[in-house]
């Protein structure tokens, strides 16, 4: 059996045996989620070049501990461990695009990957004090991981250029100020404007269903888009696609929110995709122009100065290593 087939084939007896776990005891699920972790966790060392056998021995001897065990700090390390690996799986795996729909087919495909590793997290059936405290931590080791790989891949800030920089540290910058922002209400917020806020939420979630999440839908996505456009012109957009952790981590995460149903974790998906979408088309069109302004300006065509501004450029297939 070719390593493809053997990988399908535990992909999908994990999702078979979470599908079962509805109906079964939570063991059947919970071998499900280890069998989806082992799956991404070999193709994440498969994409980063990584020992394959190494990495998903240690997925695989995690997953088993957790199940045996039975002890909630086991199944818990687990389950942020499997969101983890598909928070960042599913960047990785994206390729260059080179037209908005390109773009919209790869920022689904990002999402998809973490929303099935968010499902195969739960069947650990984690438990925690606080679930901020479980976001947190998906998201902070997700962010720490793909940017370290981000490193690897030899996108440096070298040659970013102005525009490069500006986007780069802008999209720091705004994710600096959401995170700060809701820290400082949660902790010193007046208790009109937290009532404020709750009452427009407790609206939205009361007609719409779910209101969409500001993490994904103002950073998260809108880098993924941008990111996977930007890479077909330049491999600096990777610095950019890495900012779509804060949609794929928080995905991975919400899914494991026991105050948020399945239905509203849907709806707030499609909610923040919705509007994700838009300002990622609007960044996507924004860059465009920039750059047939710089090009212009320069009395060159850009063939002649630069190829990988001429949008030629590509990368390994989606499942050869990157590295």
């Amino acid at each position: 059996m070719s390593e493809m087939a053997t990988w399908w084939s535990v992909f999908g007896v994990g999702i078979g045996l979470m599908a079962l776990g509805m109906v079964t005891p939570r063991v059947v699920a919970e071998f499900g989620g280890a069998c989806v972790g082992l799956a991404f966790t070999w193709a994440l060392a498969a994409r980063t070049g990584g020992p394959k056998l190494l990495v998903s021995g240690l997925a695989a001897a995690v997953g088993l501990v957790a199940i045996a065990s039975d002890l909630d700090a086991l199944r818990t390390g687990a389950s942020i461990t499997t969101a983890v690996i598909a928070s960042i799986l599913g960047i990785v795996v994206t390729r260059p695009a080179t037209n908005l729909f390109g773009a919209l087919k790869e920022t689904l495909l990002a999402l998809v990957v973490p929303l099935i590793g968010g499902f195969a997290a739960l069947a650990f059936a984690p438990r925690y004090e606080s679930f901020a405290q479980y976001k947190w931590g998906v998201g902070g080791i997700a962010a720490v991981g793909l940017f370290w790989l981000v490193f690897r891949l030899g996108a440096g800030l070298h040659g970013l250029g102005r525009r490069g920089v500006v986007i780069v540290i802008g999209g720091a910058f705004a994710l600096a100020m959401v995170l700060a922002y809701a820290e400082f209400l949660r902790t010193y917020g007046s208790h009109d404007v937290v009532n404020w806020m709750q009452v427009r939420t407790q609206w939205m979630r009361a007609h719409l269903g779910a209101y969409p999440r500001p993490m994904m839908a103002l950073i998260g996505i809108p880098a993924l888009m941008l990111g996977v456009h930007m890479r077909s012109r330049r491999g600096q957009g990777w610095w950019v696609s890495a900012y779509g952790v804060a949609a794929t981590a928080t995905l991975a995460a919400t899914i494991n929110n026991p105050d948020v149903g399945l239905r509203e974790s849907g709806l707030e998906l499609v909610y923040s995709l919705v509007v994700g979408v838009l300002i990622g088309v609007l960044l996507i069109r924004v860059d465009l122009v920039l750059s047939s302004v710089g090009r212009r300006s320069s009395g060159r065509r850009v063939a002649d100065v630069d190829p990988e501004a001429a949008g030629v450029r590509t990368e390994p297939a989606r499942t050869q290593p990157l590295l």
